[in-house]
């Protein structure tokens, strides 16, 4: 299945129980504070994906509707990465990217309309990153605390 119009890309939403933001984002009425990372993703004709985010034009966030996991595909690379194997993954990654990017106020904004419960976690696991040096031990953080959101 490609999903090659509006109409289609609602009809998943309904059927997978996306919240209406993504709706929103669709028609170009999502959140503003969330335009800073990512957009409505443009013509984007992907066998078996829901486009659900662009980013810098040439990255679409999807879910894959064969393997029910969500993942990340630079148009450029043949294979997507895996960014969650659950909904409340995905959005994690969403918003720990937001915050890496020092979005904490677009994170606070954007996270209830994404229906995303665990933000108090969220905001522990930045503090706990705050007393890492090493990157390698900054990114198994974020991987266990992505994992935690089963």
């Amino acid at each position: 299945m490609i999903i090659d119009t509006n109409e289609k890309a609602y009809a998943m939403f309904d059927e997978l129980g996306f919240p209406p933001v993504f709706r929103d984002i669709w028609e170009d009425k999502g959140p503003s504070a969330l335009k800073y990372m990512y957009e409505r993703p443009r013509v984007v004709y992907l066998e078996n994906y829901l486009p659900l985010l662009a980013q810098n034009g040439d990255t679409i966030i999807a879910f894959d509707l064969e393997s029910k996991r969500f993942v990340e595909h630079f148009l450029e690379v043949e294979h997507p990465t895996i960014i969650g194997t659950n909904y409340r993954q995905f959005i994690g990654w969403i918003l720990l990217h937001l915050m890496l990017s020092a979005l904490e106020d677009v994170v606070k904004e954007v996270a209830p309309l994404f229906e995303f419960k665990h933000l108090d976690a969220l905001f522990k696991h930045m503090h706990t990153l705050d007393e890492l040096d090493d990157p390698y031990e900054m990114d198994n953080a974020d991987r266990r605390f992505l994992e935690s959101l089963e």
